[in-house]
């Protein structure tokens, strides 16, 4: 069994923590503002993300750090899922050209150290 899932189908709690952490880094406010009960949705995360594994998460991460640029709102754990998953066609819009200069910048922050979503 993977560490990062629990025995009662969901995501680990530390990293639904983790993933909300990161989504705030990058939409700020505009992403609590839609988890009023922020429990709560992070319960509904753990439940919706529950087969991602670490690196379709942190793809999901990069995708989302290269769609703030192109989009107002942060996503719903259903869109997060398919970013990591790669099915959202249609925010994947120059994703795929873009994908070694977007995980350049979201994994060297210039000071030498290397991005890692769980850091």
């Amino acid at each position: 069994m993977n560490s990062h899932r629990t025995h009662d189908f969901k995501l680990d709690p530390a990293w639904i923590d983790r993933i909300f952490e990161r989504l705030t880094e990058i939409w700020q406010q505009d992403f609590l503002i839609n988890h009023p009960n922020l429990e709560e949705s992070k319960r509904f995360w753990g439940v919706a993300l529950y087969n991602l594994s670490s690196d379709e998460i942190k793809h999901a991460i990069e995708i989302c750090h290269f769609l703030k640029t192109r989009r107002a709102q942060p996503p719903h754990a259903l869109e997060f899922f398919d970013y990591a998953k790669h099915l959202h066609a249609e925010d994947r819009i120059g994703v795929d050209q873009k994908h070694e200069e977007v995980k350049a910048k979201s994994t060297n922050f210039g000071d030498g150290k290397k991005f890692n979503w769980m850091d």
